[in-house]
């Protein structure tokens, strides 16, 4: 349905611990924000676009996959909770054509304009289409 390429960039992978509080409300809510003063702790330096992975405090279980942009107060836009999953094409493809099936019927209607990706509506915090 698609084609996408994206540009080549060396992407990390962050192993990223949060504030007991944030761990709470994260798990709670599913919010799709992670705020940097709720970070415990990051493994290294990393840039905007690199993958930031959530790990539980005491278990060490991962609590979700989420993109980091560290000038950002909004430091990770979470992608997926609860597990590992991996963020690469295919993982966009999918997330872009379920939110087409989605608004499919919408082309049906005499409107001249709608949306296809709505943020964290369609699992992809901050990016509309």
């Amino acid at each position: 349905m698609f084609q996408i390429s994206f540009p080549e960039y060396k992407i990390q992978t962050l192993a990223v611990k949060l504030k007991p509080a944030a761990e709470r409300l994260l798990l709670r809510s599913e919010h799709p924000w992670i705020f940097d003063h709720s970070i415990e702790k990051i493994n290294k330096e990393g840039n905007a676009g690199d993958i930031a992975i959530m790990f539980r405090q005491k278990t060490n279980k991962i609590l979700g996959v989420g993109l980091y942009d560290p000038d950002s107060p909004i430091i990770i836009k979470m992608l997926h909770y609860y597990s590992g999953i991996t963020i690469d094409q295919s993982f966009f493809k999918d997330r872009l054509e379920q939110s087409m099936r989605k608004r499919s019927p919408l082309l049906k209607t005499k409107t001249n304009s709608y949306r296809l990706l709505y943020g964290e509506n369609d699992g992809l915090p901050g990016c509309v289409v």
